[in-house]
This record gives structure tokens, sequence and C-alpha cells, in this order.
């Protein structure tokens, strides 16, 4: 057990403690001295190895390497971040440490991090992935700042993304009837991809959503599915987690068409589970990690039953990468089957409102922004309303000032 320790040099006392740099991992030896008083120099000591304890690295005051530094900064976030967000960071990080990691952070200057942005752009890297590197740069900064003290100014404070970034959108279409059938014929029923892809058309969730999905969620009665949770990725594991934002958290009603097929699903996948010794049934533990296990198998683990919605004929929980694969292979993204039910929507009449509300976005701006299309029927009905109300206004001109017709016996 580390011990606070106490000595007199001169006329005034020292404390000093060892402890273990959470960053370079060598043991080290805190000291600091000028106390009048021997418990004076004890009390601060205590002090300064409760700070240890709670992980304040700034007690050490030495010269640390940035990329040590931020896979501190990055231990520190685990705790406090989304499983998703911590990936994205993960990301980052490694990017940059792979330019500045080997630079000690005491020593990095505004022009480093701007040489770094100029280096990050010249390889291809988008605006959105840009801002992403310059966030966690400079939210690092700040922690060194504080409560970290291990510098006095944050030098990526000024510090923009080049004007000159590349737009990376995103390409999204409005799949025609036609093409949805088309790309059905591609996966019929009992293919991994078909009941996602028919349940997002359906309802406009997202990827992470529909693959969350489990048969608790579906009520038949009510006709409605909850939307919960959402399947996340995480290092090499899957999890179940809480929806991407409180608005994400949802009930939405669903067609008749809709229904009967997952009523027909459900009863295909319980012939399955029946029939096929090897089928496979998907649990999650207690840090709602995702297991998919034979049926037959004795786990010996405290796990979770998960009935899933998506799954393949063998019972296994499909995977995003899957839909992803099939998605580009057949000359679309999987995002526009959600694109697509959002402006079919809104082309025959949903109101905004109602429509963010079934897609799980907190104001309606987001919905309109992102997801009503301008299709042709749209433009035809705008032009449309806008030549009635110039005929409306062309009869209230010719009217004015006539004089109204007597009234006849």
């Amino acid at each position: 057990m580390r011990t606070v320790s106490t000595r007199k040099r001169g006329k005034t006392w020292y404390y000093s403690f060892e402890c273990t740099d959470g960053i370079s991992k060598k043991r080290k030896r805190v000291e600091k001295g000028g106390f009048e008083t021997k418990k004076e120099a004890f009390e601060e000591g205590t002090k300064a190895l409760a700070k240890y304890f709670y992980g304040d690295i700034s007690i050490l005051n030495s010269k640390v390497k940035f990329g040590d530094f931020l896979q501190e900064w990055l231990r520190i976030k685990s705790t406090s971040v989304r499983p998703k967000t911590l990936l994205t960071y993960q990301a980052m990080v490694k990017a940059i440490s792979g330019v500045l990691g080997s630079k000690n952070l005491q020593d990095i200057r505004a022009k480093h991090i701007e040489e770094t942005m100029i280096f990050f752009n010249s390889r291809g890297y988008s605006k959105e992935t840009l801002k992403k590197v310059i966030y966690v740069i400079k939210q690092s900064l700040d922690y060194a700042i504080y409560p970290a003290e291990l510098i006095q100014f944050n030098p990526a404070k000024n510090i923009k993304i080049p004007k000159n970034a590349i737009e990376k959108v995103i390409e999204r279409k409005v799949i025609s009837k036609s093409e949805y059938e088309e790309i059905l014929n591609q996966c019929p029923l009992g293919h991994s991809c078909h009941v996602p892809i028919v349940v997002v058309y359906h309802t406009g969730l997202r990827a992470g959503e529909v693959l969350g999905l489990t048969w608790d969620d579906v009520d038949f009665t009510n006709k409605t599915i909850s939307v919960t949770k959402q399947i996340i990725f995480s290092g090499k594991s899957y999890f179940l987690g809480p929806p991407k934002t409180k608005t994400s958290v949802r009930v939405i009603p669903i067609d008749d068409a809709l229904l009967d097929f997952l009523r027909q699903w459900k009863n295909l996948q319980s012939e399955n589970y029946i029939s096929d010794k090897g089928y496979m049934e998907n649990f999650t533990d207690d840090e709602n990690r995702i297991w998919s296990i034979t049926k037959e198998a004795k786990t010996g683990q405290n796990l979770k039953l998960q009935d899933f919605v998506c799954t393949n004929l063998k019972g296994k929980l499909v995977k995003y990468p899957t839909l992803k694969d099939f998605a580009r292979k057949h000359g679309f993204n999987f995002h526009s089957l959600r694109h697509t039910h959002a402006t079919f929507c809104a082309e025959n009449g949903a109101p905004l409102k109602g429509l963010a509300g079934r897609m799980g976005h907190s104001n309606i701006s987001i919905t309109a922004n992102l997801y009503t299309h301008e299709t042709e029927k749209m433009q035809k009905e705008t032009l449309f309303a806008f030549q009635q109300g110039m005929s409306k206004n062309e009869k209230r001109r010719q009217n004015v000032g006539k004089k109204p017709k007597p009234i006849e016996d």
C-alpha cells in the first residue's frame, strides 16, 4: 500500500510517495517541500496521494509524449461517452498519434497542429472527419490544461479546418417501387437482408434500430413498433445499447402489409427453431455484449435471451456490414431506404411534426433538410399551388371597383 513519508531538509519539511506514471507506466517518486511543519507536509502529501488515486496526473509534472497522453485521455473519456462515440474517438486518436504522437505534449505549438490539419486535408480526409480530428485535439489539450495542469494554454484554440476541405456527402436517393421490388428479388425471404430491408422501407428506422428490434417491441394488437434500443459496434464486439438520442426512443404505427409480413416471418423463425438442432439463440451479458450460441449448448453464464427480429434462417443476428455490403453490391446506399420512407410520407401530405417524431428527430428542420427530397411530384404540386394562388389574386383584382349586380325578383 502506498504511504506518504516526510522528512526535514534544512529548515523545511518535505513529503514524498511512490506511484506509477499512468502514461509512461514507469514507477516514479513524487516529492514536494517548503512546508514549515511535519504535520503540514504530511497533510499536503496525503491530499496529493488522494488526487493520484482519483486519476489526477498533474502531480507527476513530467514531459510526456502526446501519443501517450492521448491514450490516457481516451481512457478517461471512455467512462463518460457512448460506445459509438468512443469508437470515433479511438479512430481519431490513432490518426493524430501517427502525426503528432512522438512530440512532447509540452512542446506542441499551433503551427504543428495547423500542419497536421493541412496534412490530413491533403490525404483526402472529408470536412466532417477533419472536424472530428480538430475536436479531439482541442478537447484533449483542454484536459491537459485542467485538471491535468501539464500545459498552460491550448495551442489548438484558434486552429480551423482548411477552407478547401472536401464535402463528402452520402448519396441518398429515393428508391422507386419497381427498384424496391427488384432489390427484394435479389434477397428473397430467408436471405439475411430481406427482413431489415422490408422493415426499414415501411418504417424509416435507422440501421442500428432495425437490427436491435426484438419481438417484444412489435405489438401485433395495436399495430406498433417500439424503438427502445439499437445495435452498437465497439472494438471487436456488438452491443445492445440505447438509441441515438432521447427523441429516438419512440413508438410508431405500422401498416397492415408490414404487420402481415412480420407475422409470417415470426412463424417461419419458430418453425426453424423447432426443426433445426443447430439453430442459434442470441444473448446479452452484463455489459450488454451480444453472444450467439446454438440452442442446445449450455452457456454456464448469466446471459439474457434476446429474441431478435432480424436474423438469418439459422437464427443468428444480422450485422450491419452484411447490409452495407449487399447494398453496395446492388447499387444503393442502405440509408436510402430510410430516406425513401420519409420522402414518400412527406410527398403524400404527412405533417412534418408527425414525420419528425416517426423518424426520431429532435426538431422539424432536421427532417425537412435531410429527408424531404424534392421529387417531381412535389415540384408539380408546388407549381399547382402557385398557379391557384395567382388565379385567385387575379379574380380579386378584376372585381375591385365593380358595382354589385342588382338582385332580381
